[in-house]
């Protein structure tokens, strides 16, 4: 079986390629390096949440770095796209981290109540950043290689982080921080930020 479909590419081509294929090293490390040092796993449920996340997400980049090897087209529009939504990802996912990083959170799927409400950084637009970062990340796989198995990733993946982010508000709204996050979820957008949260954001930079 050939992986990798190269042969005949032209040299813009092939940089955009190379380029892509950077860009989603980039996410992958960033998402395995964080999950490995940040999130806290001190109950079964989060312990659980990890092992099935890194299986299906070491399932998932595999799936993604061969379906970019087997790709021999790469046309500017999508690889534009692409790198707009890998961008995205990479910023938002270590602006969040940057935010967060004296106070870890538990891996997803935790049983544990929620202990406190970030509203620092991006959280001024978004509720769920780091699953933003995620979601945007997939998506520019599917759009730099389009094909059944980067779609499915896409899809598979994006069910995950829904999934989890319903559960993780569910969890907000039976705790006694309920109030608090009505207000919050009121303010801002659940993956994508809230032009509220935006302007917000645009008013603390400094002039």
């Amino acid at each position: 079986m050939t992986m990798i479909a190269l042969d005949g590419v032209s040299d813009p081509e092939l940089l955009r390629f190379a380029v892509i294929l950077l860009s989603a090293c980039a996410f992958f490390f960033s998402m395995g390096l964080v999950s490995l040092f940040f999130f806290n796993v001190d109950d079964v449920q989060a312990r659980r949440g990890k092992r099935f996340i890194s299986i299906v997400g070491a399932t998932a980049m595999g799936t993604t770095i061969a379906a970019f090897l087997q790709e021999s087209d790469w046309p500017l529009w999508s690889t534009v796209v692409a790198l707009t939504f890998y961008a995205y990802a990479l910023l938002m996912f270590w602006w969040t981290y940057l935010t967060n990083r004296s106070t870890p959170f538990d891996f997803a799927f935790s049983g544990r109540s929620p202990m406190g409400l970030t509203r620092a950084g991006p959280y001024n637009a978004i509720r769920h950043p780091f699953y933003s970062s995620y979601i945007a990340g997939w998506l520019a796989g599917a759009i730099a290689a389009p094909n059944l198995a980067t779609l499915t990733v896409f899809l598979l993946m994006t069910s995950v982080y829904v999934t989890a982010a319903f559960r993780e508000e569910a969890a907000f709204r039976r705790s006694e921080l309920c109030d608090d996050y009505a207000e919050f979820a009121a303010e801002t957008g659940l993956f994508w930020p809230s032009a509220s949260g935006v302007m917000r954001i645009l008013a603390q930079v400094p002039r």
